[in-house]
């Protein structure tokens, strides 16, 4: 985390300086496919991994690939020449109040349903963190080296660009969660065959981004950005009705569209957000934009846990709450199961005990897809929510060009000479 905390704001600043303008968003998408095609085979392999070997095997697979990076980056990285300007201080209590933020927020979203909302324990974190994310936010607005340059937030494209990509971090992340986790918990796959069905869905990503990055250059940034958050939705959405009896390659084909969609917002967010931002500010504004962007992961899979949590307990009380003597379906099955533990030889004392059992496992394996079918629903709604700020952030790009525009033609007239200014008519 600390490694990968320093390296990717320096990789956006890095290409935002070596290449121009015009080739920033194929620079973002050819970066991104690097990005991605991690995420569409790492699942694949990590299951077999397991399968073969062991969950601890899957800790060898970055080590190649680490040595082969850092190879080729000290050949092809571009050198940068140290500044003989004295480096700023680390702000050490702005982090140490940040991180004691984060801990006992996430901690406190993450163990509300185990340990009860309302709980002393659950209350003091919840209100300590605030008041450490209070803390942090004003020693940021006074130190004169901030981790996290909140006068960037001033920036009103700058602000909803950031908007959609703490919203395209949590679904991103919540969904690469909940998807593996459906496939194996609901329709019982092996972690091979769980990884399996994203391949698909990260490869097409893959291909698709060197030309969603291409066409990013060459249209507003909002609109791949809108456009990629409803194909989201759609492939979201489109899991709603998914079961125990949805097929491989139907529930493959929900991540493959909802994946498209991540083609087109990775480059061009990325992009717009830092069009944004002067070349003075390119480096804070870098940090500030994967800052957002992983907090948004990091609350994703928080909040998408939560919920799945609390749907599944909901489903599950309501559909108990409906197994009565008047229940004429429940009644049906628990005959039909003691007659088939008849026909295996078990006696009838014990008949009953099995099938109400069963029953019970029956019921929860619904009310479980059910929670599934609602975490769906709510990552749809979420990136459906997020085409307001994508919408502002076209707003503020057409008051920005805009402004551009009319500096542009007050540049372009040429000021009267003095002397001539002083000429009398004729």
């Amino acid at each position: 985390g600390c490694a990968a905390g320093i390296i990717q704001p320096l990789v956006m600043v890095t290409m935002f300086q070596v290449f121009p303008a015009d080739r920033r968003g194929l620079a973002m998408g050819i970066y991104g496919t690097g990005v991605v095609i991690a995420p569409a085979i790492g699942p694949a392999i990590g299951g077999i991994a397991i399968d073969v070997f062991s969950w601890r095997h899957i800790f060898f697979m970055p080590l190649p690939f680490c040595f082969v990076a850092l190879f080729l980056g000290s050949i092809f990285m571009p050198a940068k020449g140290r500044s003989s300007d004295p480096l700023p201080k680390f702000d050490w209590i702005g982090y140490a109040l940040l991180c004691t933020a984060l801990v006992l927020l996430l901690s406190a979203s993450a163990n509300g349903p185990r340990y009860g909302w309302t709980s002393d324990r659950i209350l003091g974190m919840a209100v300590l963190g605030t008041l450490a994310a209070a803390a942090f936010v004003v020693t940021q607005l006074r130190g004169r080296a901030p981790l996290l340059d909140m006068t960037l937030f001033r920036n009103p494209r700058f602000a909803a660009a950031l908007l959609v990509a703490f919203v395209f971090g949590a679904g991103n992340f919540a969904s690469s969660y909940v998807i593996p986790v459906f496939v194996q918990a609901v329709q019982g796959y092996t972690a091979t065959k769980a990884g399996l069905v994203l391949m698909p869905a990260g490869l097409l990503l893959v291909l698709s981004l060197p030309l969603t990055g291409r066409l990013s250059d060459h249209v507003p940034d909002h609109v791949p950005i809108m456009l990629g958050l409803v194909c989201f939705a759609i492939g979201a959405g489109l899991m709603v009705d998914s079961d125990v009896n949805t097929g491989f390659y139907t529930f493959a084909l929900f991540a493959m569209i909802s994946r498209f969609g991540l083609a087109f917002i990775i480059p061009s967010l990325s992009a717009a957000a830092l069009r944004a931002l002067p070349p003075e500010q390119l480096n804070r504004g870098s940090g500030n934009v994967n800052f957002i962007r992983q907090l948004g992961g990091a609350c994703g899979v928080n909040l998408i846990v939560v919920w799945l949590q609390q749907r599944t307990y909901f489903h599950s009380d309501v559909l108990t709450a409906t197994q009565t003597a008047a229940n004429g379906a429940s009644e049906a099955f628990l005959g039909a199961v003691s007659a088939e533990l008849a026909h295996a030889g078990l006696s009838p004392d014990v008949q009953m005990p099995f099938a109400l059992d069963y029953l019970g496992k029956v019921v929860y394996a619904q009310a479980t897809t059910m929670g599934f079918q609602d975490s769906f629903l709510m990552l749809a709604l979420v990136f459906l929510l997020a085409l307001i700020p994508a919408w502002l952030l076209g707003r503020t790009n057409k008051a920005g060009q805009s402004g551009a525009d009319r500096a542009e033609k007050v540049r372009s007239v040429p000021a009267a000479s003095p002397a001539r200014a002083a000429a009398p008519r004729s």
